[in-house]
């Protein structure tokens, strides 16, 4: 008996040993590919979902926190004022990807660009506070439960987060709607503005504060869906300094849950990491 748990107890830890060298190796190959292979893993990928040629692909960004790269497709018909648009994200070099459904994005002159809520797709329409217009509509299976959901950002002055979560009925429902995620327009700066990167469970939150020429500060945010808890956790929070002329002690930082214990998407509060 002793034997026999002593042995499941060597499996397991070698099995585990097995898992995060697999996972520091994928991480590692993702690293080392070019642009050129990521946007031509992103397009064979999304392939075999939308006819590629109708979309320009933008941004093949790597993030190295989770050694993910992210391919931006904006579709090149204009429709209202939106494109239609959807991600790829690339594990590493093999065909290990993830591509989005369809969202959108308000196509439009400066940071403040919008368009109306009649432009977004009908089960969505209801979810537009009042007063506001459309900023992004992100889709994706935000839960882990095998079906797609959407992310909304909406904006007047301020922008609303939401996440709409489909039901087993079909229909969606606001799951998490906060007004303090996602940088207001007042707080763009003179060229900076807010970026979401949706996928499989996770999602991050870059706020920019950037001046001219860039300088200024970015605040980027991890979120990853739980189960136990049925909602988003805050898993790191990172300041990074953009170029120059920032005060003397405004300084960079990464943390973790050891630092600001446990904040969901409900809980978070952007001002308390400025």
């Amino acid at each position: 008996m002793e034997r026999s748990r002593l042995l499941r107890g060597l499996s397991t830890s070698l099995l585990t040993i097995f898992i995060m060298i697999s996972a520091v190796s994928a991480a590692g190959a993702a690293a080392k590919l070019s642009e050129r292979q990521v946007f031509a893993l992103a397009r064979a990928a999304a392939s075999a979902t939308y006819h590629v040629d109708d979309f320009n692909e933008f941004g093949a960004v790597f993030d190295p926190v989770t050694h993910v790269w992210r391919v931006e497709f904006s579709g090149k018909t204009i429709v209202g004022t939106h494109a239609n648009t959807f991600s790829v994200f690339v594990y590493d070099g093999t065909a290990h990807t993830e591509v989005n459904c369809l969202g959108m994005a308000a196509i439009g002159q400066g940071q403040g660009a919008d368009f109306p809520a009649a432009e977004l797709p009908a089960e969505v329409q209801p979810f537009v506070p009042q007063g506001q217009q459309a900023k992004w509509l992100y889709c994706a299976d935000v839960n882990g439960d095998g079906v797609s959901d959407y992310v909304l950002v909406t904006e007047a002055g301020n922008r609303t987060f939401q996440i709409l979560l489909r039901g087993s009925d079909g229909h969606l429902r606001s799951d998490a709607r906060t007004d303090d995620a996602v940088q207001g327009l007042a707080d763009d700066g003179w060229s900076g503005a807010p970026i979401l990167l949706v996928r499989k469970n996770k999602f991050v939150i870059i706020n920019n504060n950037l001046g001219n020429f860039g300088t200024g500060e970015s605040h980027i945010f991890y979120f990853e869906y739980s189960p136990e808890i049925k909602t988003w956790i805050l898993t790191r929070a990172d300041k990074e300094l953009q170029g120059g002329g920032q005060l003397e002690d405004d300084r960079p930082f990464h943390q973790t849950p050891k630092d600001f214990g446990r904040v969901t998407i409900g809980d978070f509060t952007y001002a308390k990491f400025r």
